[in-house]
C-alpha cells in the first residue's frame, strides 16, 4: 500500500512533497493535485474533477492539465471535468459536452468542437 502511494505521488507529481504535507498544510496550488492523487488511490474508472482550474495561476493549471491527461493516458481512467475555460478542457479531451442554462447543446469529438466557428464564437472567444 505504501509502496502504492509513493507510486501515485510520482505520478501526479507531488513526490516532493511527500514528507512537507505531515509538517505543515499543503501549498497554494496543490489542493488540486492533493484530490487528484486520493481519487486515484481509490482506482476509479471514472474521475469527476469539478473546476479543476478555478483559482489558479496559468502555470498551475497547465499542470494540472497534464496530470489530468497522464491519469487518462496511462490508467485508462475517464476524466470528466467541469471547467469553464473550455478551450483547455477541450485540448485533453477525446469528447466534449458544452452545458448552456442546463441544456447540453452542442456535444461532438473535441477536435471538431475546437475547429466549430460557432463554438470558436460563442465558447472560446475567438
Amino acid at each position: 500500500m505504501v509502496e502504492d502511494s509513493y507510486t501515485i505521488l510520482e505520478k501526479i507529481g507531488l513526490n516532493p512533497f511527500v514528507n512537507e504535507f505531515a509538517k505543515k498544510p499543503p501549498l497554494w496550488g496543490i489542493e488540486t493535485p492533493g484530490d487528484s492523487t486520493r481519487a486515484m488511490a481509490m482506482e476509479p474508472f471514472l474521475l469527476l474533477l469539478d473546476e479543476p482550474s478555478l483559482g489558479l495561476a496559468p502555470l498551475i493549471v497547465k499542470q494540472i492539465f497534464e496530470i489530468v491527461k497522464k491519469i487518462n493516458t496511462e490508467n485508462n481512467t475517464t476524466i470528466f471535468p467541469v471547467e469553464q475555460n473550455a478551450n483547455l478542457a477541450l485540448k485533453v479531451a477525446g469528447r466534449g459536452y458544452v452545458m448552456e442554462n442546463g441544456r447540453i447543446t452542442p456535444t461532438d469529438f473535441s477536435e471538431n468542437l475546437l475547429a466549430d466557428e460557432g463554438v470558436k464564437k460563442a465558447y472560446l472567444g475567438f
